[in-house]
């Protein structure tokens, strides 16, 4: 049985915002490496291989949970929509500014790993255009799971920026 009280609502709703940006950052991070490899590949033992895997579906268990989470609220407490949205309000302007996203815009660590993805600091623009389609990844899952847990509305009416932002990094 879901919970239903304010606190818990929040909590499952920064955990599908946050869950998502670790998540799809980890899975892109490998894609872009080591595309035509196993996601474990690179791991240097079978113990690594195993706790890689673990975390990928503990992470994906915090995605799935907070998906239904909110679709549970969507569909059994009508009222609290807009104050659901204002908590994803608060969890996008987190995602977009970096401040909770490694990959994030405006991070602090945006440089070291764009160096890291491109393979060295000669090649810092190559690593930018990884980290750039590592990020509009995890906005466009990100987007897809809010959409999916019933809140797409706030792409449609202007209310997230994450749509527009998809849009201009896609020209």
């Amino acid at each position: 049985m879901f919970l239903t009280m304010k606190k818990n609502s929040l909590m499952a709703i920064l955990m599908i915002a946050f869950a998502n940006v670790c998540l799809s950052s980890v899975h892109a991070f490998q894609e872009e490496q080591f595309p035509r490899e196993p996601k474990v590949a690179k791991a240097s033992n079978e113990a690594e291989k195993a706790m890689y895997r673990l975390c990928a579906q503990d992470e994906a268990r915090h995605v799935a949970f907070g998906v239904m989470h909110m679709r549970y609220m969507a569909e059994t407490a009508p009222e609290r929509h807009e104050e659901i949205d204002c908590y994803l309000d608060e969890a996008e302007r987190q995602i977009l500014a970096g401040s909770q996203n490694p990959a994030g815009a405006q991070a602090e660590s945006s440089e070291s790993l764009a160096i890291l993805l491109g393979g060295g600091k000669d090649k810092y623009d190559e690593g930018v255009n990884k980290l750039i389609a590592i990020r509009r990844r995890q906005l466009q899952e990100y987007q897809k799971r809010v959409r999916s847990a019933g809140f797409g509305a706030r792409f449609d009416n202007g209310r997230s920026p994450i749509k527009d932002m998809l849009a201009a990094s896609a020209a």
